[in-house]
């Protein structure tokens, strides 16, 4: 892992370097490295540093800088890279980037803080040796001057997309995801590769800047984050190149290198405004999930809700008015005797008993059944197929005489159950659970911690 970042850096070192010999193009001077180390340490700590100075001190050598210069730019750009986890942490940066103000906070700690001090320190460490003439500091912390935000949008676009791709990989990259973002990304480098090289007083600066905005953004709505900054990196790449390539229509058009400021403002706002764009979509996606499980879920124990247990039954009672041969059967339970857990423990103690319970049940349970708590001490179970409801609440007993070991400090407790078949000919689903709770009412008249069957009751071998 060490030897694979280490190379990591060191390439885009070299990368770096290549484009530092184009003088007054777009990002020049950019170290990306800077970007890779900084993600590295928010992913790992500032247990990053070895690559940063093991990575930089073979850059330096490579550069045949003399070793003095060498070690002191090391140890500057490891003092970068853990000023900038430091201030992110501090500022309770989190590395998913699911806020849009994670983002914000990521490029004003990489323009505001990093950037100057990493000027400060090269040009001091250049002074020091004789290479640089005395450094003009107001320069450094004149945040007027636009190259801190220029150059901080890459360094930002390498970070992030690092993180995102990090986070996705963490979530797990679906095989749809990645056809989709290795479509996108040949699209995204075909219409650069046509742009940059079409000919014809057709096109304009603003035609090829508008076309890469709506790619960003398809990129964005679509892959969010990653492929955002993913559209980013070609976008960069692509200018880098026609800037540099004087027999580019891109450089030909309007003059283009005359134009640079322009340009550079244009292709720092896309790049900037495509990251906002995927982190509002992001936080959008996750309140309209957050709404979702406050509707459908109960808090307390993550078991689904009154409302969406009778809305999954009606739609279940109708699949079986549909399909003749299927089955679905139910279960209503009580916990015992819940009442006096809260007189005698508290509600602290009554709502650790809850959620143990409830995750007994996510356990024990197949992820097409559903469970649901109705209110207060009472659940029930909607199972989706054949099967005895009966072997399945006995077998939910025996789980809870198990595991209840499992959660020191809560009293031992019982539950008692009524059970039901889903019938075709209910008139709803209400029906079916009235069935069950006139059996779970029997349940507890016969001694609580008892299981009794509703079609049960009317057999002649049925005794209460």
């Amino acid at each position: 892992m060490l030897a694979t970042a280490i190379l990591a850096y060191v390439w885009l070192g070299k990368l770096s370097y290549e484009f530092s010999q184009i003088n007054d193009e777009v990002s020049e001077n950019i170290f990306l490295p800077e970007g890779f180390s900084l993600a590295l340490g928010l992913m790992t700590g500032v247990r990053a540093w070895p690559v940063v100075i093991l990575g930089q001190l073979y850059l330096g050598h490579d550069q045949h800088l003399p070793w003095t210069l060498n070690l002191l730019t090391s140890l500057a750009n490891t003092v970068v890279m853990v000023m900038g986890v430091s201030c992110l942490r501090l500022a309770h940066f989190r590395i998913s980037i699911e806020r849009s103000l994670d983002y914000l906070l990521l490029i004003l700690v990489e323009a505001i803080i990093l950037q100057p001090i990493s000027r400060i320190l090269g040009s001091f460490i250049l002074w020091l040796h004789g290479n640089h003439p005395h450094p003009a500091w107001h320069d450094f912390i004149d945040f007027t001057n636009f190259w801190m935000l220029e150059q901080a949008t890459c360094q930002v676009s390498i970070t992030t997309l690092l993180l995102a791709y990090y986070g996705r990989w963490r979530r797990g990259l679906h095989i749809q995801y990645l056809v989709e973002l290795t479509a996108l990304s040949a699209l995204a480098g075909w219409s650069g590769w046509f742009l940059m090289h079409a000919e014809g007083h057709w096109l304009s600066l603003l035609h090829i800047i508008s076309t890469a905005y709506l790619g960003t953004l398809l990129m964005a709505s679509r892959l969010g984050l990653a492929g955002a900054m993913t559209g980013n990196i070609i976008l960069l790449i692509f200018t880098q190149y026609a800037m540099h390539n004087n027999d580019s229509p891109f450089v030909q058009l309007g003059d283009a290198r005359a134009q640079l400021e322009f340009i550079n403002l244009l292709v720092v706002g896309v790049m900037l405004s495509s990251g906002f764009f995927s982190t509002l979509l992001r936080e959008r996606d996750d309140q309209a999930q957050l709404l979702h499980a406050m509707a459908h879920q109960d808090v307390l124990t993550r078991l689904y809700n009154r409302r969406h247990f009778y809305q999954y039954g009606e739609h279940l009672l109708a699949q079986l008015r549909r399909h003749t041969h299927a089955e679905a059967s139910m279960i209503a339970m009580d916990l015992d005797h819940f009442k006096n857990i809260n007189d005698r423990y508290g509600h602290a103690v009554g709502d650790q008993v809850l959620q143990a319970f409830s995750e007994i049940l996510h356990q024990e349970l197949r992820e097409i059944d559903l469970a649901a708590r109705l209110g207060g001490e009472e659940f029930a179970i909607i199972i989706d197929g054949a099967g005895a409801p009966e072997q399945v609440a006995l077998r939910l007993q025996q789980a809870l005489q198990h595991k209840i070991a499992l959660f020191p400090g809560l009293p031992e407790f019982t539950f008692s159950a009524g059970t039901t078949r889903v019938l075709a000919h209910d008139r709803s689903i209400d029906d079916t659970f009235k069935r069950a709770d006139d059996s779970l009412y029997r349940a507890k008249r016969a001694g609580r911690n008892q299981i009794i069957c509703a079609e049960a009751i009317s057999s002649p071998e049925f005794n209460l």
